[in-house]
This record gives structure tokens, C-alpha cells and sequence, in this order.
């Protein structure tokens, strides 16, 4: 009976360890809020003013990556601790609600104007807080759909929100991504990165293909 005892209280407490490295390293584990865990690199906490603003600029875009997943294709940015105006630090999706990543088609145009694409969706970082969670286009049910100008909401899995204009009988199947816009209506705050400065930051062009 003491052998049993003991071989029983030897598994819990390996159970117990297992499942607390498991939990530990698992996308399933709780995802910290505490800015202080970021990484020192991406924490521009220190920085004011212009300072501030390319430091986050440069950070979005150098996280940014094309991403796959299922039927859908995704962009995934960079993200970054930053000081609120009380000096109060905190994440930059804690600052801004909204991703808004603005396309043009390539190759296509309409009276001299390309085809545009809007997405819009939430800012949410990544379990290491280094990353914005991808902000992912439903392809195969936008190339289901008559292609036409307006919005279209999807609400399956992460909502997003996709606007079109000068939209052509086809729809584009390549899309180049023109600016990048973090913002919080309800406090008014945006941070935007233009053409221009996307091209710039990027040094390359970052093409999506929806085929």
C-alpha cells in the first residue's frame, strides 16, 4: 500500500511538471500583457516625437511577411512597446485598435486607376509579442464572389473587413501592398505609413497573389 502511495504520488508530480512545460511553451498558454516582457529591442519606450515615429514605422515593416494559412493569405507585421503620453509603457495594440493594409493590382487598371483593395482588421499581437497577428484575406471566397466594387464583412474565425474600388470585370490576382495604417477611432489616434515611406522602409516590392 506505501509503494502504491508513493508510485502514485511519483505520477502526479511528474504530471504536474508536464503539463506546466506543456502549458509554458504551448500557443495555448496564456498570453501575456506585460510590456516589460518584450524584448529591450523592440522597446521604444525611451523614444518621443519624430523619434518615435520611425522607430515604429521601421518595426512594422520590418516584421512584415506574407503568410499562408488554409484558403486564406495574410499579412503578418512587426510589432513593439511603446510610452503612452502619461509615460506609462505599453504595446503598441494596446495603443491602436485597427490594422488597415491598403493593395493595388498590378497589371490592371480602369481609366487610368488601379484596382484597389482595403483590409481591415484587429491589432492583436503574438504570443511573443514581437509580431501582429496576421491580417488574413479570405481568397477563395473573395474569388467566389461577382467581382463588383463595395465591402465585404467575413466574420469566420478573425473578422475582417475588405473594401474594393475600380474593380474590372475579373477579379486582380495580384495585389502590391501601397500603405499601412494602425488607428484607434474612438481616441483618435492613427499611425500612418505611406506609399512612399513603405517603398522606402520595405526596399522591395511586397507582393500578394491570390493565385
Amino acid at each position: 500500500m506505501k509503494k502504491f502511495g508513493m508510485t502514485l504520488g511519483l505520477f502526479l508530480f511528474s504530471f504536474c511538471v508536464g503539463y506546466g512545460i506543456i502549458l509554458h511553451t504551448s500557443d495555448w498558454g496564456p498570453v501575456t500583457r506585460d510590456p516589460a516582457a518584450i524584448r529591450q529591442v523592440y522597446d521604444f519606450s525611451s523614444l518621443t516625437g519624430t523619434e518615435l515615429t520611425e522607430a515604429m514605422k521601421k518595426r512594422i515593416l520590418a516584421g512584415a511577411t506574407v503568410v499562408r494559412e488554409h484558403h486564406s493569405l495574410g499579412v503578418e507585421l512587426g510589432h513593439f512597446a511603446m510610452a503612452k503620453i502619461t509615460g506609462e509603457k505599453t504595446l503598441a495594440c494596446q495603443e491602436f485598435a485597427t490594422v488597415v493594409l491598403r493593395f493595388e493590382a498590378e497589371g490592371i487598371a480602369t481609366s487610368g486607376e488601379r484596382p484597389v483593395m482595403e483590409v481591415e482588421g484587429a491589432c492583436e499581437f503574438s504570443s511573443d509579442m514581437t509580431k501582429i497577428n496576421p491580417i488574413f484575406i479570405p481568397v477563395d471566397k473573395i474569388m467566389a464572389e461577382k467581382p463588383s466594387d463595395g465591402e465585404i464583412q467575413y466574420r469566420e474565425g478573425r473578422p475582417v473587413t475588405v473594401r474594393f474600388k475600380n474593380v474590372t470585370e475579373e477579379w486582380p490576382t495580384r495585389w502590391l501592398l501601397t500603405t499601412v495604417r494602425l488607428s484607434h477611432q474612438a481616441e483618435q489616434k492613427e499611425l500612418l505609413i505611406d506609399a512612399e515611406e513603405v517603398s522606402h522602409l520595405l526596399g522591395r516590392p511586397m507582393m500578394m497573389s491570390f493565385k
